[in-house]
């Protein structure tokens, strides 16, 4: 049973980065493209389980700081 709820999990979590990266562009995208396995065990492990869901999470969030330079905001 716990195999087949992770199984789902990870399944839900790869939708939902492959859902991230459609929509992203630019330096966000090639942030989205690096190594996310500790992005993936967070989501998976603690986030999913806990919220239930990955609808308004937003991976690799983009800030324009006060002197104008984008800040990313991640999960890693």
């Amino acid at each position: 049973m716990a195999r087949e709820k992770n199984g789902n999990a990870v399944e839900i979590v790869q939708a939902f980065i492959e859902k991230q990266r459609k929509s992203a562009s630019g330096q966000r995208l090639e942030m989205l493209q690096r190594d996310l396995s500790g992005t993936i065990k967070l989501l998976t492990d603690i986030l999913l389980p806990v919220f239930g869901t990955l609808d308004g999470f937003h991976l690799e969030y983009e800030i324009v700081g006060t002197n104008g330079v984008k800040l990313y905001a991640g999960t890693n």
